[in-house]
């Protein structure tokens, strides 16, 4: 497997001399388990090329500025530190061994930024998607940040909300921007119960299913609460109140799922329900849970349970293991389960609250984080997190070290997840609310409330730290960019920059650069926060989409509406350095040749070291390529190419990005093509003799790691979810393909140009971590 760490793209070069047979020759490039590229995105910092091996005992390092070397380096240090020359510029490492002829190249880094994110560095587009009258319940009882309203799927967005009615709507805004309503139960007798956690989510499964689940704060589904008797019989002592659409993408007909014959989850009183959806198309949902009846001893001991949804077996199948009942058998007498607990509670009551934070980041990794009462005292003492790179099968703390087994607790042993906030940090104890996200590497970030008193309503200015990835520390506590007390979320976009938002933020966001921890504050919508977002929007729809809820504190009056909203960003880059028509292409050459190959002209720039192209062309049909962007470079001999496409942008369902190879930059040349379509297929062809041949089609997110292998006539298409972890998709010999290739990518918006002339769409993608291993 090929291991290759790197915090910004790289690209690696080897002379390759073993003759070995295509079919045999491994496609691992095993010396470079090693490296990896410490890359700046500002200046003043550290760029360097780490290799361990035996070649590069004798390698040099160069470093070049918009392609001309930087002259007055260490050869032997490499380590190059950006300074005040390089701001705006294009910056690239090599290592070099003229006796082995081992090359490392990383493609250009940048352009290098002069500090903190500001107002000048992007354009900030806001949009009113749909507006709820004023007087639904929802518009005065926030639905909390942790449970997502709104989802997103095929381009077409869903949010759930209650009206004044107390019925639960779900609401639709389709392709053309219409939107239509619908109500979840047609039973007038089913009613929201009058809490300010009625908490209803939205989310949706890989086939297109819509799932929505909530009025659970006073639901123990053990038949008994006050709540729970005031509706329908139906729901009565049933295990959670879920529901399921009865068709895809329909929003006229629900079904009740939360029976245990429905393949509901295992367990009572779930509340603070959510759905999150992972890069393969995966749907999770967690809540907080009762792990047993009322004992005479203590409030039901609280959990956290953590489920994932199977679409063939329609079942939920719980992320958990068993607790201790030997050492806990004062409460329970059976074996209970759970994905986080602790043996304490709020006052001695064995009450958690567990309004956890979760989130999926663009390498399909799982980022949880929870406060946790561990002494029994009012508030919480402990803020946990913990990752998990496989679906939820095993998890890590932040350093990468092994949680060894769940449930997930504060105290030592082999559950102990990653303790990241103590009483250390804050004597008088932390609020339940938690938030987490992750930067582009990966790195997590999470905001909390702080308490200044030990009460549950005492609060203090909220914070926030993250996870430097390349020391392998957490920051310091930072105080809220918004000064909100608590409950800010916080979301890493497709371009790199990391928002804070809050409900009660009078229309601000703090906008900063993935990984950093400072930026600027502004207003986006005057009188209206953010409350939680949709975190598909993110790669479909490249925008921070939820429900907006008024809070201008000036004004006193009782009934204001409730409003859909979409915030889109453009961080401003320069463009992708490039060939100018009059060079020749040779290769090596660090600059990329685009070729429109039909269509209109598109566009390639570069900011915060990803590569967003826009483009047109319809790609592939059943006679070969019709028409797409091709951005590419010349490669000879043996290689892989590989890259991360971050999104692709729902302009249309056949709207696509990916990579190919090909003997020349046009519509007739042989060529292998691997790419992800907006519509979550994921497909690789195969062109000869302009006859184009289908070699696999999956279905996938919108987001994925491609990399596509040459061996002599023998070509490889694999695809991942985290650029360490690969599957092969297809194999096939194309023995008519050229010594030198014309590789790099492809882009465009699925749509003939001569079937809809000037009003053809663009394809929009962004795209980084691209590399190139030279065998």
């Amino acid at each position: 497997m090929l291991k290759h760490v790197t915090v910004f793209p790289v690209l690696v070069c080897m002379a390759h001399t073993s003759t070995a047979a295509p079919l045999r020759l491994p496609i691992t490039v095993k010396p470079f388990e090693n490296v990896r590229l410490l890359g700046p995105a500002r200046q003043n910092q550290e760029l360097r090329l780490d290799y361990i091996g035996d070649i590069g005992n004798t390698a040099a390092f160069s470093c070049y500025r918009d392609g001309e070397r930087v002259a007055g380096l260490s050869e032997r240090l490499r380590s190059y530190r950006t300074s005040a020359a390089d701001v705006g510029t294009l910056v690239e490492c090599a290592l070099t061994d003229p006796y082995s002829g081992f090359e490392m190249r990383s493609p250009p880094v940048g352009p290098i930024r002069s500090g903190t994110l500001e107002a000048d560095s992007e354009t900030i587009t806001t949009e009113v998607l749909h507006t709820i009258p004023e007087g639904s319940f929802s518009t005065d009882v926030k639905n909390l940040r942790q449970m997502p309203s709104v989802v997103t799927f095929r381009g077409e967005t869903y949010f759930v909300y209650v009206d004044e009615n107390l019925f639960p709507i779900i609401g639709k805004v389709a392709l053309d921007g219409t939107v239509t309503e619908a109500r979840l139960e047609p039973d007038d007798a089913f009613e929201v119960t009058r809490d300010d956690h009625h908490n209803f989510s939205i989310g949706v499964d890989s086939q297109g299913y819509l799932h929505v689940a909530g009025n659970m704060h006073r639901y123990t589904g053990l038949g008994n609460s006050t709540a729970e008797q005031e509706l329908p019989e139906k729901y009565r002592g049933q295990r959670i109140l879920l529901w399921r659409s009865n068709q895809p993408g329909d929003i006229s007909q629900f079904d009740f799922k939360g029976r245990a014959s429905d393949g509901a989850p295992d367990g009572t009183g779930f509340t603070y329900t959510a759905f999150k959806s992972g890069m393969d198309a995966e749907l999770y949902m967690r809540a907080r849970k009762n792990l047993g009846q009322t004992t005479p001893f203590r409030y039901p001991l609280s959990a956290w349970g953590l489920y994932k949804y199977d679409p063939e077996r329609e079942t939920w199948t719980a992320i958990e293991g068993d607790i201790d009942q030997q050492a806990y058998s004062a409460y329970f007498d059976f074996t209970p389960r759970a994905f986080l607990w602790e043996d304490n509670g709020n006052d001695g009551l064995g009450y958690q609250g567990y309004l956890s934070g979760m989130m999926i980041d663009f390498d399909n990794t799982i980022h949880i984080a929870s406060a946790v009462n561990n002494n029994d005292g009012p508030a919480a003492t402990h803020i946990v997190y913990a990752r998990s790179n496989d679906g939820g099968a095993s998890w890590e703390r932040s350093d990468g070290s092994a949680i060894d087994e769940l449930p997930l607790r504060v105290d030592p042993g082999p559950g102990q997840a990653d303790i990241v906030y103590t009483l250390g940090d804050n004597a008088d104890g932390f609020f339940t609310q938690v938030h987490v996200s992750a930067s582009m590497s990966g790195a997590p970030v999470m905001t909390s409330g702080t308490m200044n008193t030990m009460t549950d309503s005492g609060f203090d200015r909220g914070s926030f730290r993250l996870y430097d990835d390349r020391i392998k520390v957490w920051s310091t506590v930072q105080p809220d960019p918004l000064e909100a007390t608590n409950d800010t979320s916080i979301v890493t976009d497709v371009n790199g920059i990391t928002t804070l938002m809050h409900h009660k933020g009078y229309g601000q966001v703090y906008r900063m650069y993935s990984g950093d921890i400072t930026g600027y504050k502004t207003q986006v919508f005057p009188d209206y926060g953010l409350s939680g977002h949709d975190e598909r929007a993110l790669r479909e729809k490249a925008a921070i989409v939820g429900l907006g809820y008024w809070s201008n504190a000036g004004d006193t009056s009782a009934a204001h509406d409730l409003k859909l909203l979409s915030i889109k960003t453009d961080v401003a880059g320069i463009p992708l350095p490039e060939l100018a028509e009059t060079d020749e292409q040779v290769d090596g050459d660090w600059r990329w040749r685009r070729t429109q190959i039909g269509g209109r002209q598109g566009t390639a720039t570069i900011a915060n070291s990803i590569v967003k192209l826009t483009g047109t062309g319809a790609g592939f049909d059943e006679n070969g390529l019709k028409s797409l962007q091709f951005t590419n470079k010349l490669v000879t001999g043996d290689f892989e190419l590989l890259a991360r496409v971050i999104n692709v942008d729902y302009t249309g369902p056949d709207s696509f990005a990916g990579l190919m190879i090909a003997n020349g930059p046009d519509s007739e040349s042989d060529a292998v093509a691997a790419y992800i379509t907006a519509s979550a297929n994921l497909m690789t062809h195969r062109q000869i003799g302009g006859v184009k041949t289908p070699l696999q089609s999956v279905a996938r997110e919108a987001s994925e790691w491609l990399k596509i292998a040459r061996i002599d006539g023998l070509i490889r298409v694999y695809h991942g979810s985290n650029g360490k972890d690969w599957t092969i998709l297809s194999e096939t010999f194309v023995p008519s393909l050229n010594p030198q290739l014309h590789v790099g990518l492809i882009n465009g918006g699925g749509v003939d140009p001569n079937d809809v002339g000037d009003k053809e769409p663009n394809g929009v993608t962004r795209i980084d971590n691209i590399q190139l291993f030279k065998m």
